[in-house]
């Protein structure tokens, strides 16, 4: 690890308003019985060849100063690799390199802490659901059973192994309790979320293979690449698909070490140990600063975990790029972004969004020759563009539309929507009831009047509109029906508009 000068871990601890506390097990310390909050930092140290896990939170004074508590909840005789607790205080889970690198899960409710559950051999990286219902862990292949993930239900200890057709790894939980876990894929990895109990779908793909994730509250995810060397290199991986770089955990420009445990809060700060030459600190930093935690490390920390805060979400849109398929049901369309573009956003800023993201965004000129433009398109089709957002008279957006071509823009679990061979598959009306949830629906078809023992053509069109939430749904088709129902053409259009009016737009 980079090595900071003793007088400036000091000096940032002063500048925080703090004096710098004794180690672990000092007078200064609180020792309340062994339990964990949301937000409290757990940290484990080898100590000659013990190593202890120890909770630290930051309370705050009868005098209006803050002082970090700390209180020390087991001691295991392998090293630990990874910690993570619940946010209800009851369960710790450490991995550690004993008996074939296991998890242990510890009951903390009792007087002592109490192991309750052993992993199979070869699994770490446990993660915990918000709710404190589930534990998941990334375990090794075996036999013909590629890595996976091991899904254990704490109520009653029931495993479940999650096993997909490519290996995964890392899982991680966010505040809204969709897991996230790495693929790799050929020659890229992909990012998979999973939404509840729904099916799991791809969100992202980056060439680097990944080396950990910690999803953030504003619905991005931050990725730890692995990288060949000694260097370490981050990634955030926005909402709308971007994977854009991030300076990671840097502190006086200096960089970790490759092999120092580090961990991410949901809100995007680092908590990393700092050794010099003597007691290690703990170091936190944020997008722009970074300061030493008044705290002083007995041993040499192994691994950093901290405890998922729930009910800290920062209202954020969720981007049709990477979305469940349930989010036009559930959501308006005010709290949907298409690309990183919500309804409501000024155009110029509108245009630099997708410009900046290297989506080649184009200028939809005005009617007359002096007019503003009246909006931006994205891909090209016979019938004008994929995506158009259409500005109103104050230059915001005010309705957004989609055609079958922009599917390859969304993610996997919503293209259907916008799949014209889904027509002849499922129908117009049963796609739109299935994305869109309660609606107004109307639907023309008929066949055509052809010569006896000719096979008709059945033409439909559905009209699906759902004000209360801001989205309205056309679907055109021409179906063969013969022994199977083909699709001969069709055109599909979704439009996001501002909630409440009864018909859409003048049709593009």
């Amino acid at each position: 690890m980079g090595r900071l000068p003793f007088a400036a871990v000091l000096s940032a601890a002063i500048l925080a308003g703090c004096a710098a506390l004794p180690p672990v097990g000092g007078p200064a310390y609180d020792s309340p019985a062994p339990s964990v909050l949301p937000g409290d930092l757990l940290v484990a140290a080898d100590r000659g060849g013990r190593h202890t896990v120890t909770r630290f939170r930051s309370t705050r004074a009868h005098d209006g100063g803050g002082r970090l508590q700390a209180s020390p909840l087991l001691t295991l005789e392998a090293t630990v690799r990874s910690v993570a607790a619940s946010t209800d205080g009851r369960w710790l889970a450490a991995a550690h390199d004993g008996d074939g690198k296991r998890i242990a899960l510890f009951d903390l409710s009792g007087a002592e802490p109490t192991e309750v559950w052993t992993s199979p051999p070869g699994c770490g990286e446990p993660a915990f659901h918000p709710a404190s219902t589930l534990l998941v862990a990334a375990c090794a292949a075996a036999g013909d059973q590629p890595e996976h993930l091991l899904q254990l239900t704490l109520k009653d200890r029931t495993e479940l192994a999650l096993v997909g057709e490519r290996p995964r790894r890392h899982p991680a939980f966010g505040i809204d309790g969709d897991l996230y876990w790495a693929e790799p894929a050929a020659d890229r990895t992909r990012v998979v979320r999973r939404a509840a109990d729904r099916l799991p779908y791809r969100t992202h793909e980056v060439v680097q293979p990944i080396r950990d994730l910690w999803p953030q509250q504003d619905g991005s995810v931050i990725a730890e690449f692995a990288v060949p060397g000694t260097r370490r290199e981050f990634v955030q991986l926005l909402a709308s698909g971007v994977v854009r770089d991030t300076a990671g955990p840097y502190l006086h420009q200096r960089a970790p070490s490759r092999d120092a445990p580090l961990v991410a809060s949901a809100s995007g700060h680092w908590f990393l140990p700092v050794c010099e030459r003597g007691p290690c600190f703990l170091v936190k930093t944020g997008p722009d600063w970074g300061s030493a935690l008044p705290l002083a490390l007995t041993g040499t920390p192994t691994a950093i975990g901290r405890v998922l805060e729930v009910g800290g979400a920062v209202p954020h849109p969720e981007d049709l790029a990477t979305a469940p398929a349930a989010v036009l049901s559930s959501h308006s369309s005010t709290t949907v972004a298409v690309l990183g573009v919500e309804l409501g956003t000024a155009l110029e800023t509108a245009f630099s969004t997708l410009d900046r993201a290297g989506r080649h965004p184009y200028w939809i000129e005005g009617r007359g020759l002096r007019d503003k433009p009246r909006g931006i398109g994205l891909g090209w089709s016979t019938d004008g563009h994929c995506i158009e957002y259409l500005a109103d008279e104050r230059g915001v957006i005010a309705t957004v539309d989609l055609r079958s071509c922009a599917g390859h823009y969304l993610s996997p679990t919503l293209r259907p929507l916008l799949d014209r061979q889904a027509l002849a598959n499922d129908g117009g009306l049963e796609l739109a009831r299935r994305y869109l949830g309660p609606g107004v629906a109307v639907t023309v078809g008929g066949a055509d009047d052809l010569p006896r023992g000719t096979t008709p053509i059945l033409r439909t069109e559905v009209v699906y509109t759902a004000p209360e939430r801001g989205y309205h749904y056309e679907a055109h088709a021409e179906m063969l029906q013969s022994g199977r129902t083909r699709l001969l053409g069709g055109t599909v259009w979704l439009r996001l508009q501002l909630p409440g009016r009864r018909t859409a737009a003048v049709r593009p």
